[in-house]
């Protein structure tokens, strides 16, 4: 049989002409999830054999990987919040700016004593939904998105943390999202210019749901000002409340003249770890 020292130089060599400064550090992680080991124990039993059948699994991974498959999709499991969330191409890889985004709004909110009735729009694979539920116990969370197949993989991920969150099926550019009106909207929503595709490495192009990732060149802020009329004219969100985006750093500003031209104020722009402006905040004015 084959020891983890061996194959693990097997697969360095596949990933290597793809990813050449990754290589290694990929052919570890591969077999660290698939045997279900700590990096101690991938450490301490280099020596330890391998079924083939093991062995051809991790074969088959490292040659989705050499594809440009991401490695969330290939393992099935990305990393949010300190937990571990189920992915697939029904749903975005959860990014740290995005979980930066949860923890904004959890200490917006450390000291409230109320429920807080939150919408999260387009919610993928429910990491924020399911975070914010788990983090402020108190809230009642509900979360839409237009896709059946991400909607089951959010609920699939909802039951495993225990996090009590409601989901349903909804068009948001299209239809008004039922149970208004409420304390907090949040969205992450697809913010990417067509454009900007030259821009993108292949294994976000060629896997990530491109329903969840472009909007036209000719209107950047589509979901954005659609979600903000919704909350502004149609109820969606309280006198009062708040509404977080997740926005294209190209257009922050241009975001918060968006919503204070639909009647938000105190609105402010967030930069996220790497510098750039990321999140947006934003509060109903109450009339």
């Amino acid at each position: 049989m084959t020891t983890i020292a061996q194959l693990n130089t097997e697969l360095r060599t596949l990933l290597t002409p793809s990813h050449a400064e990754e290589a290694a550090t990929l052919a570890r992680n591969l077999i660290i999830d698939t045997l279900d080991m700590t990096l101690t124990e991938y450490l301490m039993q280099s020596d330890k054999a391998i079924t083939p059948h093991i062995a051809d699994q991790l074969r088959e991974k490292a040659q989705r990987l050499a594809l440009n498959e991401p490695l969330q999709y290939v393992t099935g499991k990305a990393y949010f919040a300190s937990r571990t969330f189920e992915v697939n191409p029904h749903t975005l890889i959860p990014r740290p700016e995005t979980e930066q985004l949860t923890d904004l709004i959890c200490n917006d909110n450390k000291d409230s004593q109320a429920p807080q009735k939150i919408l999260d729009i387009g919610t993928g694979s429910g990491c924020i939904a399911i975070t914010l539920s788990l983090k402020m116990p108190l809230s009642k969370v509900h979360a839409i998105d237009i896709s059946h197949g991400a909607l089951q993989t959010a609920s699939t991920n909802a039951q495993r943390h225990q996090a009590d969150v409601t989901f349903a099926q909804c068009d948001i550019l299209h239809q008004v999202p039922e149970g208004t009106p409420y304390d907090i909207v949040v969205s992450n929503p697809p913010y990417v210019c067509h454009s900007e595709k030259a821009e993108m490495s292949a294994n976000v192009l060629n896997y990530e749901p491109h329903t969840a990732l472009f909007v036209p060149d000719d209107d950047p802020l589509l979901f954005y000002r659609r979600i903000a009329t919704l909350c502004s004219q149609d109820g969606l969100l309280k006198e009062g409340g708040t509404l977080y985006f997740e926005i294209n750093e190209a257009y922050a500003q241009q975001t918060v003249d968006m919503l204070q031209a639909l009647h938000f104020t105190q609105c402010s722009i967030h930069h996220d770890i790497y510098g750039k402006p990321r999140m947006v905040r934003a509060l109903l004015k109450k009339s």
